[in-house]
């Protein structure tokens, strides 16, 4: 029973559905109130939605339930991101990083907290590790050119731009 819920909001979320899939989550949680797949689906729905201070508290719960999904974490900091809680963010985004390490996308959104945070010299660090692991990883160069041109280096930044625009030519923020 709680599977075919969850297929059916899956299902639902997918193509857009949001309150119909909401319901079904609502109803898993009303027969396994700690599902944490509903809880978290909820959360991402909340987030969806613009509201990342309820997402938070869902997605907090799905961690205690099921703390080794990466993508929980990687969820958790963006709605943490939502809020402009940089430091939270930035352990989320660690917390699914040290999970799943072969995933540059998680490291990547680490590094970026750091630059928001203020401290482009140890963003510069982790990325620059990060497309040295990943070369074809083209938000990491992106990245990147960022926090190189919030240091006040922009011609080395239009350079990463380029470069994540050969590896993606269809990413529209480098261009």
């Amino acid at each position: 029973m709680v599977r075919n819920l969850i297929e059916r909001g899956l299902a639902q979320h997918r193509v857009g559905r949001l309150d119909e899939a909401k319901t079904l989550y609502k109803q898993i949680l009303k027969l396994e109130p700690r599902h944490p797949d509903a809880l978290h689906l909820l959360g991402l729905i909340a987030l969806q939605a613009g509201a990342a201070g309820e997402a938070i508290p869902l997605i907090e719960r799905a961690i205690k339930v099921q703390g080794g999904n990466p993508a929980f974490h990687a969820n958790l900091a963006q709605a943490y991101l939502a809020q402009q809680r940089f430091a939270d963010a930035h352990a989320a985004f660690r917390r699914a990083a040290a999970l799943e390490p072969h995933n540059p996308q998680f490291a990547t959104g680490a590094a970026s907290c750091t630059a928001m945070k203020g401290d482009l010299d140890e963003a510069e660090r982790q990325l620059r590790a990060v497309v040295q692991r990943h070369p074809d990883f083209a938000l990491a160069w992106f990245n990147l050119g960022n926090v190189l041109r919030d240091g006040g280096r922009p011609l080395e930044a239009a350079d990463l731009y380029r470069r994540a625009i050969r590896l993606d030519p269809a990413f529209a923020d480098a261009h």
